[in-house]
């Protein structure tokens, strides 16, 4: 058979969020013997096994998210036999033929930033910074507000390589909560203080790697000595 999963994705305007499809496409004849399928995404997702029975509408499923992933999906056909199909979704707006591998310029890794509303400029910056090195950064603040804030935290900090935690006075209000969800994951962690290093470092953070920035440099200067950081670190991480 012939059959292959096609989707779409859209971005929405102004948020890191994208809307996307997927379904099954193929000649009429193989796709009339399909009975069900059967998705499997990111194990993030509240529910990653998704049925989808419609045949006008060539078993299509819509979701959205943040992240890019390989989606599987198992067809049975009229006479219970299986099909297994997979393909990586691609944020970028583009269809075209199955595929299971990433795009070169695409690291695979991702990261989290904590930061409080006082740093959101640099965590900005910084999530651009990320994105040119080809890894991809989230921070609270790209949150969709129709998305349930509790929810999409903990997907962020299940999937997230590597949390960076910015610090130049007080904490965000939700760094316990994140701390909490990120540590069993045993992944690094970077703390980036502006305090200098006689900053008294919470008991929960003293084993964290820790990279001292000048609060007078120029923007651009922190942001590449924090990704140079952060390479780094998920290069070490992949190795071991």
């Amino acid at each position: 058979m012939s059959l292959q999963i096609q989707q779409s994705a859209k971005r929405r305007k102004k948020e890191t969020w994208w809307d996307w499809a997927v379904w099954i496409d193929g000649p009429t004849n193989e796709l009339d013997r399909v009975r069900e399928v059967e998705y499997r995404l990111h194990s993030s997702f509240p529910q990653p096994l998704q049925r989808i029975t419609s045949r006008p509408t060539k078993f299509r499923l819509e979701s959205s998210g943040w992240g890019e992933f390989l989606i599987r999906a198992r067809l049975t056909l009229d006479d219970q036999s299986e099909i297994q199909l997979e393909r990586w979704l691609q944020l970028s707006g583009e269809q075209g033929p199955a595929r299971t591998t990433k795009s070169s310029g695409a690291t695979g890794k991702s990261v989290f930033i904590s930061h409080s509303t006082a740093d959101a400029d640099i965590a900005r910056r910084l999530v651009s910074r990320l994105r040119e090195k080809g890894i991809e950064a989230f921070e609270p603040n790209q949150l969709p507000p129709n998305v349930p804030w509790e929810h999409a935290l903990q997907r962020w900090l299940k999937v997230a390589d590597l949390m960076i935690i910015v610090v130049s006075g007080r904490a965000s209000a939700w760094l316990d909560q994140e701390l909490d969800s990120f540590r069993p994951t045993g992944k690094p962690l970077l703390v980036v203080n502006f305090l200098g290093p006689n900053w008294n470092v919470p008991p929960g953070l003293q084993t964290s790697e820790a990279v001292f920035i000048k609060p007078d440099e120029n923007p651009d200067t922190i942001t590449d000595q924090i990704a140079d950081r952060v390479g780094s670190m998920l290069r070490t991480a992949t190795a071991q």
